[in-house]
């Protein structure tokens, strides 16, 4: 699916391209400068495999096929919680949910009315594809967030030892976010990414 192909690409797209310790300053600034431009093609390139998404794709509004809005999100979460609710999932608690390696949104093992919540999102492909629109926007964010901050930092650095102790502070958090990205905690009506910085 498009979302599913774009989160695999972009999620090793800041690690693949993140200056390795020792490199010089050339081979950084070459590496921030092509970094936007390069996720955009590789999003490009994963979208078109969609005969949807390849018909809109660069025209106005096609980022908003791939990322949602806060508005959207918050919508999200309402519809998400009044339709657990109507199939008697208790919402009081944090649910926390997931996409497995098949591409379908379920709750997390150990999560009570497991199987209710996964009828709700079974039952709904476009409720599915929202959710993962939504975790790849959450993902995407932190992954932004965390390069911004290792990139500035690696530039500070005056030594390859001092480039490399800053890559090992940041590749952990790179890796965590990769691993949590199709993961989202629906609290008390609004959702929530379990992929944190601790950079």
């Amino acid at each position: 699916m498009t979302i599913d192909a774009v989160a695999a690409t972009r999620s090793s797209t800041y690690t693949h391209m993140a200056p390795s310790p020792g490199a010089d300053d050339a081979g950084f600034a070459s590496t921030l400068s092509a970094v936007n431009h390069t996720a955009t093609t590789q999003i490009a390139a994963t979208a078109s495999s969609s005969p949807a998404a390849s018909t809109v794709l660069g025209s106005p509004g096609w980022f908003d096929l791939l990322y949602a809005s806060p508005q959207e999100e918050q919508s999200f979460a309402t519809d998400l919680t009044r339709r657990l609710q109507a199939a008697g999932v208790d919402t009081s608690q944090p649910i926390a949910l997931s996409d497995d390696a098949q591409g379908h949104v379920k709750a997390k093992d150990g999560t009570p009315d497991k199987a209710a919540i996964d009828a709700v999102f079974a039952s709904d492909p476009t409720l599915e594809n929202t959710y993962k629109k939504i975790a790849n926007t959450e993902e995407t964010t932190a992954m932004a967030q965390v390069y911004q901050s290792y990139s500035a930092s690696y530039a500070a650095a005056g030594s390859n030892a001092a480039r490399g102790s800053v890559w090992q502070q940041y590749s952990g958090d790179f890796q965590a976010i990769a691993a949590t990205g199709g993961d989202l905690t629906l609290v008390n009506g609004s959702l929530q990414a379990t992929s944190a910085a601790t950079g």
